[in-house]
């Protein structure tokens, strides 16, 4: 099988040049993932919030307590799809519910469901490209009013959900209003009696003798500077203006609201203004107002924000002044005055911003894109390529800097909205792969304290709270789900690449030797010594392996090899019984080589599709094999042209000339039919799964070349 004609792969376009096709590949995706970070959106906090699994808690009798049996209520909102495909929801329900995604009804609570909120209900919808409106039909009984909905695994597949109002549009959230009626709720306006209360009054209260801040863009409109800047000041407000973090102006306190004109210097350009006021009084209408003179200048939001019209974000209150706040507004910092936690407001009611995170495969922290970008860091040290590089570190430190955001934002409404899955950690999937590749990109520096935070939170539960047998082999217990009681190959390359590189750390042998246990443990479970291969899958409710060697299972069982092989000592005790495990696995591999150089995506099955991530994985293994002399001498010629023969293949037949990859399998479940891999378990262009390790075999393959173990 071939993905496209052979004049359009990468090989035939770049000569076989290894780097150029290494630059192809990462530019590729680069480019088809723009290093956009996270998004602003306003949020209502006073709609709907998430429990801890993800789903929205729509429980309409706190929102109508005073409903008659019989009410019925709609709740609507919209979703962006990146791409068309079928995506799973889940429902519990406390009363008659009717669910309709894009115009269609895609669930109908029966009688057991309604009388039975234990019964969780999951369902697929094929989802088009683009926006997609969620609308929800409620209606109350006596056995409740509401439901719990969302999206069924919202750590792999968590979805924003924006309102759908006009003038509401980008903002977070479901609306509601009882069916039939106009108002969507909730209002998004202030009560008639504060429609003239200043914004910090209406968003703060009244605050006594404490600090809070505004911060807006000012952009001047006329040349001739300066020009005044006009303030309304409410009655017993001290008001300090700050341009750029420096202080230009004081008001102090009176006893009636007055305007104040406020001569500026002279602007060069658009400059932060912040204003820092403090109530001194009893007032309940305190504050300020910037009356903007669109002759002279207009403000503008100092972060770009949807959702809102508003040109002012305020953060308070604080018992003492804050001048870090005088120079800039951090929004991946959570701002605390003592045990008080503070983030930015907006002037409407109960309204704060989130950041979303909009992009499919950027700024993400989950296992595929840990494998992808440790490709992409090795490439850009190997090419030399600093944007490559800037990209990598970009991806990564977002993912942490944004860590403790990410903790008060899940602490505060229910489930966050970004890091979800470094949030929610419940199996090594959502962990090692991804705090692998920070360790890998920080080697050799200074750990800042973010950074060894969260590898430390990583370390403590891949050590210390991961399921475990009692011979202390990770599996996954997962009561419930289809994956209960199972053992899977996966999970060697979600676990030891980052223990190895923590061992590395923290020069503690006992990281590398809990590595060392996995692999004899999983080859105990999943070793198919007639065939030299390992099994995708062990399940311990049949105790049984599936004895079906997935490709890419098989891949991450042999690259996780070499990565604990490079860093055991020498001299360890255990190093040669892994070494001979390896030169065994490497025999059952090269049996396995189709005539064109791939390997199937069921190894034992030659006719399955040519699958290309893990062909990468076992040109890895070999050439690393080779490079580090463990391989016996008696298959080094063998390996070398197995990896020579699978890189020509994936550049033929696998990689375009435009860089982009084919033949990825999809992220994977487990089956005891070989029809499952063969199948349904198909291939997706570009998948993460494939791009880094697509990179890394490119590279071992060129330093095996560069090496003269073999004497060319």
């Amino acid at each position: 099988m071939k993905y496209f004609n052979e004049i359009y792969g990468a090989g035939e376009a770049t000569g076989y040049d290894i780097a150029s096709i290494l630059t192809l590949i990462a530019d590729r995706y680069i480019a088809d993932n723009p290093p956009q970070p996270f998004i602003f959106h306003s949020y209502r906090r006073n709609v709907f919030l998430c429990g801890r699994d993800g789903r929205f808690l729509f429980n309409l009798n706190n929102k109508f307590p005073e409903s008659v049996i019989g009410t019925r209520v709609v709740v609507e909102a919209k979703f962006w799809q990146e791409n068309p495909r079928e995506e799973y929801f889940a429902i519990n329900c406390y009363s008659p519910v009717t669910v309709e995604i894009g115009g269609i009804i895609c669930f109908r609570s029966g009688v057991e469901e309604e009388v039975n909120c234990n019964i969780k209900r999951k369902f697929a919808v094929t989802c088009k490209q683009g926006w997609n409106t969620v609308r929800l039909c409620i209606q109350k009984t006596k056995s409740g009013f509401g439901c719990i909905f969302g999206v069924n695994e919202p750590k792999w597949r968590w979805k924003p959900f924006y309102s759908n109002v006009l003038k509401e549009e980008g903002g977070l959230g479901f609306r509601y209003q009882i069916e039939g009626e106009r108002e969507w709720l909730p209002n998004p306006e202030y009560a008639k009696d504060l429609e003239k209360a200043y914004p910090v009054s209406r968003i703060f209260g009244g605050c006594q003798d404490r600090y809070v801040y505004g911060g807006t863009q000012l952009i001047p409109i006329q040349k001739e500077n300066p020009f005044s800047l006009k303030l309304e000041c409410g009655p017993e407000t001290e008001v300090y203006v700050y341009l750029n973090g420096e202080l230009v102006h004081t008001i102090n306190p009176q006893k009636h609201a007055a305007i104040k004109e406020i001569l500026l210097p002279p602007l060069d350009g658009k400059v932060f203004l912040v204003i820092r006021g403090k109530h001194t009084g009893i007032n309940k209408d305190w504050g300020w107002r910037i009356l903007e003179e669109a002759i002279y200048y207009h403000l503008n939001l100092p972060i770009y924000i949807k959702g809102t019209r508003d040109n002012t974000i305020y953060i308070g209150p604080f018992t003492n002044p804050r001048e870090d706040l005088t120079i800039s507004f951090d929004p991946e910092k959570i701002y605390s005055d003592g045990e008080e936690k503070r983030y930015f407001e907006l002037d409407a009611p109960d309204t704060t911003i989130r950041p979303v995170l909009e992009n499919l495969l950027f700024a993400r922290w989950n296992y595929p894109l840990g494998v992808t970008m440790y490709g992409l860091m090795t490439a850009a040290r190997y090419l030399n390529e600093p944007h490559i590089m800037a990209y990598v570190e970009k991806h990564i430190s977002i993912c942490i800097s944004y860590y403790a955001y990410a903790v008060w934002d899940q602490e505060t409404y229910g489930y966050p909205e970004v890091n979800t899955q470094l949030l929610n950690i419940s199996m090594l999937d959502d962990c090692g792969s991804f705090a692998n590749c920070i360790l890998e990109f920080f080697q050799g520096k200074i750990l800042s304290s973010q950074v060894k935070k969260v590898t430390d939170m990583v370390a403590d539960y891949i050590s210390d709270k991961q399921e475990r047998r009692e011979d202390g082999a990770f599996y996954r217990i997962c009561k419930g789900n289809f994956m209960e009681d199972t053992l899977w190959a996966d999970d060697l390359y979600m676990s030891i690449p980052f223990l190895c590189r923590y061992y590395q750390l923290t020069g503690n042998i006992v990281y590398a030797h809990d590595a060392v246990n996995q692999i004899l443990q999983f080859k105990k479970y999943l070793y198919m010594p007639e065939e030299n291969l390992m099994s995708h899958v062990y399940d311990f409710k049949y105790q049984t392996a599936t004895e079906l060697p997935w490709g890419r299972g098989n891949g991450w069982v042999f690259f996780s090899l070499t990565e604990l092989l490079a860093v055991l000592p020498q001299e360890d005790v255990y190093r040669q019984q892994l070494i001979d495990f390896f030169c065994i696995l490497a025999d059952g591999y090269m049996e396995r080589q189709l005539s064109d150089g791939m390997w199937p995506q069921l190894l034992n099955v030659p006719d399955s599709y040519p699958e290309t991530s893990c062909t990468a994985m076992f040109i890895c293994g070999l050439c690393r094999g080779i490079r580090c002399g463990w391989l016996k001498k008696n298959q080094y010629s063998k390996a070398w042209e197995a990896a020579r023969s699978g890189w020509k293949a994936l550049t033929d037949t696998a990689i375009d000339r435009k860089g982009n990859v084919y033949g990825v399998c999809e992220g994977s479940a487990y089956s005891y039919k070989p029809e499952y891999y063969t199948k349904e378990l198909g291939w997706i262009l570009n998948d993460p799964h494939g791009t880094g390790i697509v990179l890394l075999a490119g590279i071992e393959l060129q330093k095996m070349m560069d090496t003269e173990v073999l004497g060319l």
